[in-house]
């Protein structure tokens, strides 16, 4: 290992190109600069936990050189202005404390790491004590030193992983108050101040994660490969359920699962993309679970696990839609077939490729799928295809200009999983594709009467209710047609019950209380993401580990569909129905 001077020498020149600095140090220690930053969190002892904390900032240095700890001080100091060191103490018990011998220069600084702490999900007291100059031997010109002993519990691994990412975004509001007050220069976000870089673990990580997901198609993997044989066979017998055949898998799922967990996510450092890597790879080895359990009884229960059942209010959603929104009364003589819709899609591709000539999304006429879908951002048609005319360029909005536009983003990110998905992202992916329907005036009662049907047949699914009395129930109660009862039905039953076609509805339901609430709708586009993980998406942005989108979809730029978008705000799912539109 290199000695200290030599080690500072490096440093210095590696942070004045804006290259960072990372390097291991004697018995376990480590020194990480992102870059140059007014602040270095430092542990000196030889606790795991303690210092596992310590690695989730940008700067921060573990071990006990005081040479060396002086000298990256002083080189921060003199790159920033002024440096804040704070250093990481195990505490005994269930509190926070901060000590320092500068109450006075560091009185808001002091106070919005309080408050910050203070927010904390966690139940911790915080209390700061003066201390004198004993723990300040290392502070120069231009260096304040702030203490902080962290709670005892952080030595627990679940607890711990919830307080490495509170901890941090503390710790930043505090640096930034410092950077505020003490340095010529102020982030415009205290987000800014964190890691910008990822660390060779996470790319691998992340790597791997796209590779597992992308190595197997869970949709298509438990969608029925005779779906028109099972309709003539339930057709020639509506008391009998179809006999369902499925693709070969193509990945041993115990080898998937090996695969996942051998991934390195107690090395990421960064505590946003640890929690969105290890919910990936909890999202995976469920369904490689559900693979391995496909076409038995335990496929259901997998299924509720990875998507959730019917709550009760959104049942009753898809009841209030089932009663008031009227079925058509007529066939709309205009018919679009697979042929023609895919000339269509091509020449909407040809649309994005102009924006983004490296799009390599394909068009694909295929005879064992029975519905439109998007796999891996490209585009599969049924030969069967038969949609009213009106309906396509909605339909187009819904794979093109939301599946695969998201696909797209998520692919440009430098995190690959953006484009494989993060977990739970398909209700908000659903959602947003169903909504962009409204938004382009293709959004008919038929369409939505649908998704409110699949929302029944799911809640029946997990009722017992067997194949033939779901499809009777449609078809009787509230007015489906048989051929697509039997389509909702064979979605919901296939693999031995998926209940995913619940999220439609339900997503589109949250989009809508997403928008009420004043966000906006382009944070949805930068990749596939669920609702939930979009606060992270967005800290991620602004420190510039993603990257802005680089295809906008087309109906963003619609006037008809902004109309549509600035009045969503006031609607409910029941709203969006459009009278009107002709099945």
């Amino acid at each position: 290992m290199m000695e200290s001077a030599e080690l500072l020498s490096v440093a210095r020149e590696r942070l004045a190109a804006g290259k960072p600095v990372r390097r291991s140090l004697p018995n376990g220690g480590r020194l990480h600069i992102d870059r140059a930053l007014p602040f270095l969190c430092v542990y000196a002892g030889d606790d795991r936990p303690t210092a596992d904390l310590a690695r989730t900032q940008a700067s921060y240095l573990i071990g006990q050189d005081v040479e060396l700890t002086s000298g990256i001080i002083e080189m921060l100091a003199d790159a920033c202005g002024s440096c804040l060191v704070v250093e990481l103490l195990t505490g005994t018990g269930g509190s926070f404390r901060l000590h320092t011998a500068a109450t006075d220069r560091l009185a808001t600084t002091i106070d919005a790491l309080s408050t910050a702490l203070g927010d904390m999900k966690l139940p911790v007291e915080i209390s700061v004590e003066v201390v004198g100059d004993a723990s300040t031997s290392l502070v120069k010109a231009g260096v304040l030193w702030l203490g902080l002993e962290v709670p005892a519990f952080s030595r627990y691994p679940l607890v711990a992983r919830t307080l490495s990412r509170e901890l941090t975004n503390a710790l930043l509001r505090g640096f930034f108050e410092f950077a505020r007050v003490q340095t010529p220069t102020t982030p415009n976000h205290f987000l800014a101040l964190g890691r910008r870089r990822m660390v060779r673990a996470v790319r691998a990580s992340d790597r791997e994660l796209a590779e597992i997901s992308d190595s197997f198609d869970f949709l298509l993997a438990v969608t029925p490969v005779n779906g028109e044989g099972a309709w003539k066979e339930f057709r020639a017998n509506r008391t009998h359920t179809p006999r369902l055949h499925y693709r070969m898998l193509e990945l041993d799922p115990a080898i998937g699962k090996r695969r996942l967990y051998n991934l390195p996510l107690d090395r990421l450092e960064d505590p946003v993309l640890a929690e969105l890597m290890q919910d990936k790879r909890r999202e995976l080895d469920r369904q490689l679970t559900l693979l391995e359990d496909r076409d038995t009884p335990r496929f259901r229960y997998g299924s509720i696990q990875l998507y959730g059942g019917v709550e009760d209010e959104l049942l009753e959603d898809a009841l209030a839609i089932l009663s008031r929104v009227p079925s058509s009364t007529q066939r709309s003589t205009a018919r679009c077939d697979a042929t023609t819709f895919a000339e269509r899609a091509r020449d909407e591709l040809a649309i994005y490729r102009r924006s983004y000539p490296t799009l390599a999304t394909t068009i694909t006429i295929r005879d064992d799928i029975t519905s439109l879908l998007v796999s891996r951002g490209d585009m599969l048609i049924p030969e069967t295809l038969d949609v009213p005319a009106h309906r396509v360029d909605a339909l187009l909005q819904h794979e093109l200009g939301t599946h695969v536009v998201t696909y797209a983003n998520g692919h440009a990110q430098p995190l690959h999983v953006m484009a494989a998905g993060l977990a739970g992202y398909e209700a908000l992916q659903e959602g947003l594709a169903t909504f962009v329907e409204y938004l382009v005036g293709g959004l008919d009662g038929d369409r939505l009467r649908m998704i409110a049907a699949r929302v029944v047949a799911v809640r029946r699914l997990l009722e017992d209710v067997s194949f033939p009395q779901v499809v009777a129930e449609l078809v009787d109660e509230h007015r489906i047609a048989l051929r697509t009862a039997f389509t909702i039905a064979l979605r919901v039953f296939r693999g031995g019950g998926l209940t995913k076609d619940a999220i439609y509805l339900r997503g589109l339901v949250q989009l809508l209380a997403h928008l009420r609430a004043g966000h906006a709708i382009e944070s949805l586009l930068v990749g596939k993401l669920a609702l939930e993980q979009v606060g992270l998406v967005e800290e991620l942005l602004r420190r510039g580990i993603l990257v802005p989108p680089v295809l906008t979809p087309r109906w963003l730029a619609d006037p008809a569909a902004r109309a549509r978008l600035a009045h969503a705000a006031t609607l409910r799912v029941i709203d969006l129905y459009q009278p009107g539109r002709v099945a």
